[in-house]
Formats: structure tokens, C-alpha cells, sequence
């Protein structure tokens, strides 16, 4: 029975901390600074077609990533709390990737499937190229892996 009752909680204790990680990030737009929300309206929304609503995720508890939807493609802007901009990531084909990246990437990862291609520019770093991939026989739901290049084919460790 004691150890029914410790199986019970670690599965409570494990489903609420998957509960957690996964929903964590999101946020409501209520909750978002008022000088980010306005930074991103003022200068983004009325310049561009959005396709779909916004979402706002909460990165490391101190910058806000506006995330949306234009022409089909993720677009995402990252501020700090005062609403400066920290960095910028467009989705984009995989065709579009500079011919090192791609070479070098097939080349250390021969056996997994891209799923997303973005470039992303940085006010620290520059600019880099974010490839989201999974093992080639990976269900849709299976964990996703990101890896950060730069331009000159050489991976880049996010910091």
C-alpha cells in the first residue's frame, strides 16, 4: 500500500512538473510591460500584415518575445523590460540557408529531419542561423533539437 501511495505521488509530482515546463513561457498580453506591448504595437503590427494573433512568451523571466505569424512564416521579436529590442528571428526556407550551413549540418547530422529554418539577428551576437531538427523517424510529437550557426558555417553556443 505505502509503496502504491509513493507511485501515486511521484506520477502527480512528474505530471505536474511536465505541466509546468511546457506552459510556463506563455503568457497573457495583460501580463507583458506596458513598454514592450507598446514598442511592439508602435513600431511593429501597424507596419506589417500579421496572419494570425500574437503570443507572448516570458524568456528568463527578464525579456519578452512577441511571436506572430506573417505571410505563413514565424516571426519573432525579442525586448528587454524597457522595451529595447534584443533580438529579431525570421522564419525561413531551408533553400534560403547559406550553403556552408547546410553542408556542414548534413554533414554532422546526417540521419534527422529540419523542421524549422530561422534567421535571427542579435544585438549581441549578430546575425545566426537557428535550425530546428528531430531524428528522421521521429513521430510529430517527439522532441525537437535547435542548433545555432553562424554565417560562416561554424556552430554558435547560445548564451
Amino acid at each position: 500500500m505505502l509503496k502504491q501511495l509513493i507511485l501515486a505521488g511521484v506520477f502527480m509530482l512528474c505530471l505536474s512538473y511536465t505541466e509546468t515546463v511546457y506552459s510556463q513561457h506563455y503568457m497573457s498580453e495583460d501580463d507583458v510591460p506596458i513598454l514592450v506591448r507598446n514598442s511592439f504595437y508602435e513600431n511593429y503590427s501597424g507596419n506589417y500584415d500579421i496572419d494570425k494573433d500574437v503570443r507572448w512568451i516570458n524568456d528568463y523571466g527578464n525579456t519578452f518575445t512577441a511571436e506572430y505569424h506573417k505571410d505563413g512564416l514565424i516571426n519573432r521579436i525579442t525586448y528587454d523590460e524597457n522595451g529595447s529590442i534584443a533580438r529579431t528571428e525570421t522564419q525561413i526556407e531551408v533553400s534560403a540557408l547559406p550553403y556552408i550551413i547546410r553542408d556542414n549540418f548534413i554533414v554532422e547530422y546526417p540521419n534527422v529531419k529540419i523542421y524549422y529554418t530561422g534567421v535571427v539577428d542579435d544585438v549581441l551576437n549578430g546575425t545566426l542561423y537557428r535550425l530546428g531538427y528531430s531524428p528522421a523517424d521521429a513521430s510529430q510529437d517527439s522532441p525537437r533539437t535547435y542548433i545555432y550557426y553562424r554565417g560562416d558555417g561554424t556552430t554558435y553556443i547560445w548564451k
